[in-house]
C-alpha cells in the first residue's frame, strides 16, 4: 500500500453500541514531529478518529454494509460533520490535541424522542468509526493496530469517566468482519480502495464441544478445587492465550505475565515443600512467605535445584529465561509503569515465550525426577517423562496425587507463624 495515498482510513462498525449520543464524536492527535511535550508521543501521532451513532430505521441504512458505505460516501465528499471537524481541525495548530462532539440532537429529551425512547433499550442505533491517517511505508498490518488503538483508548477513557462497565474493544471480536479502507492523496481527494473482509474478525465463538472435552473439563474443574498448582497455572495461561485470539494485546501480555510468575512460584515452593517433607522442622522453609519472594529471586532458587543459569547477564543463562524477561516481563512493566499498549506482534511474542519458559521448566523438572518426583508429577504428570527409569521411579507417586495436592495446598496458605507438618 505504500505511496498510494499519504493517508488511510478505515470505516468500520463496532458490534458493541457504544453510549454516545447521536452524531459525530471527533478526536484528532498532534501530527508526526509536533509533539507536544507533555503527551505521549509514540505510534498514535497523526491519526484521527470519528466515532458516529447512528439510526437504524425506514429512511436510514438498514444493513451493516449499508451505514458503512453511507458513512465513507460523507466521508469521502467531507459533508455534514465531518466538513465541519476537517474546517475546525485546519484552523487549529497541527500539534494541538484537539476534541469535537458535534450532536445532532443537544437536547437528551429530543434525542430519545428521535430514537423512539431508551438509547440502551433501542435496537435501531450502529456505532461506526472512521480510524486513520498519516501512512508512511508502514510494515503490514501495523498500521490498521494503530489507527484502532485510538478506538481502544477512547472507550477505555469512557470506561473510566463512569460511562458504564464497557467491554474490551477488539479488532476481533468487537468489530464486524467488514470494512472499508479510504485512501487521501495529498491534495485531500479520499476515494474507496477496497472492502476488507476481516478473517480474524470472524472467529467461531461457538463450535462444537466433543464430549471427551467436557470429561477433561470435569477433570479439570476437580483439580482446580483442590488446588492443584499445574492447572492453576494453565487457568492464566489459557486466559493469555484466549486475549491474544480475541485481539486484546494488552491483556494478552499481563495474562502471559501473570501465568510466568504463578508458574515460577509454584515450582520454586513445590520444590521447597517437598525439601520440607524430608528435613528437620527447624530446617523447614515457610511456603507463604517464599510464594511473595520476586520471580527473579525464585527463578534463582529454581536454577539451584534443577541445574541451570537463571541470570540474563551470564552466557550459559537458557534462551528461554532470557526471553520471557524481554517479551514478557519487561512489556508487562511498559503497560502497568507507562501505559504502553502492546501491539500483536508483542502480544504473539509473548505467548510464544510463555509457551517456551513452561516446556523450558517442565523439561528441567524431569531431568530432576528422581530428586523431586512428587514435584514432577503434580506439576509435569508422568505422559511428560519420556526416561522409562524415571517414569517407573515416579509411577508409585501417582496412586497418591490428589492428597499430594492438598499437602501442597495446605503447606502453601498456611499462615506464617504456624508450624508446617511433614508427610510420611
Amino acid at each position: 500500500m505504500s505511496g498510494e495515498g499519504e493517508r488511510v482510513y478505515y470505516v468500520m462498525a463496532l458490534r458493541h453500541l457504544l453510549p454516545l449520543p447521536l452524531g459525530f464524536h471527533y478526536l484528532r492527535l498532534p501530527r508526526a514531529g509536533l509533539i507536544s511535550a507533555n503527551l505521549r508521543a509514540d505510534e498514535l501521532a497523526g491519526l484521527e478518529c470519528w466515532l458516529v451513532q447512528l439510526q437504524r430505521g425506514p429512511e436510514a441504512p438498514s444493513g451493516v454494509q449499508d451505514a458503512l458505505s453511507q458513512v465513507a460516501d460523507d466521508f469521502i465528499a467531507h459533508r455534514g460533520a465531518f466538513e465541519r471537524a476537517a474546517r475546525t481541525s485546519e484552523s487549529l495548530p497541527a500539534d494541538l490535541f484537539f476534541f469535537l462532539d458535534h450532536r445532532v440532537h443537544e437536547d437528551e429529551d429530543d434525542e430519545l424522542e428521535a430514537i423512539g425512547g431508551d438509547v440502551l433499550k433501542t435496537p435501531d442505533l450502529l456505532t461506526v468509526v472512521v480510524a486513520g491517517g498519516d501512512y508512511c511505508d508502514e510494515t503490514a498490518g501495523s498500521h490498521w493496530g494503530r489507527s484502532f488503538r485510538i478506538v481502544v483508548e477512547w472507550v477505555d477513557s469512557l470506561r473510566v469517566v463512569g460511562a458504564g462497565p464497557l467491554p474490551a474493544i477488539t479488532d476481533v471480536e468487537a468489530v464486524h468482519p467488514i470494512y472499508l479502507r479510504v485512501f487521501q492523496d495529498a491534495s485531500g481527494i479520499r476515494d474507496v480502495r477496497n472492502l476488507v473482509i476481516h478473517e480474524r474478525g470472524m472467529l467461531e465463538m461457538h463450535q462444537r464441544i466433543d464430549r471427551h472435552v467436557t470429561d477433561r473439563a470435569a477433570g479439570v474443574f476437580m483439580q482446580r478445587h483442590l488446588g492443584n498448582p499445574s492447572v492453576l497455572t494453565l487457568d492464566w495461561t489459557t486466559r493469555a492465550y484466549t486475549a491474544r485470539a480475541l485481539g486484546d494485546h494488552r491483556q494478552a501480555v499481563l495474562y502471559a505475565a501473570i501465568a510466568a510468575e504463578q508458574m515460577i512460584r509454584h515450582i520454586a515452593c513445590m520444590l521447597r515443600w517437598e525439601q520440607n517433607r524430608h528435613a528437620d522442622s527447624a530446617t523447614t522453609v515457610v511456603l507463604s512467605e517464599l510464594f511473595d519472594t520476586h520471580p527473579g529471586k525464585l527463578l534463582k532458587q529454581i536454577g539451584d535445584l534443577l541445574g541451570f543459569e537463571p541470570d540474563c547477564e551470564r552466557d550459559e543463562c537458557p534462551k528461554e529465561v532470557r526471553i520471557w524477561r524481554h517479551d514478557i516481563a519487561r512489556i508487562r512493566n511498559a503497560i502497568m509503569h507507562i501505559g504502553h499498549y502492546p501491539s500483536g506482534n508483542e502480544a504473539d511474542r509473548s505467548a510464544e515465550a510463555l509457551g517456551n519458559l513452561g516446556e523450558y521448566l517442565s523439561d528441567r523438572l524431569t531431568a530432576n525426577a528422581r530428586r523431586f518426583p512428587i514435584a514432577t508429577l503434580v506439576l509435569c504428570g508422568l505422559d511428560r517423562l519420556s526416561d522409562e527409569e524415571a517414569r517407573q521411579y515416579v509411577r508409585p507417586y501417582a496412586a497418591n496425587h490428589d492428597d499430594y495436592v492438598l499437602e501442597y495446598r495446605d503447606a502453601l496458605t498456611a499462615p506464617a507463624d504456624a508450624k508446617q507438618g511433614r508427610g510420611q
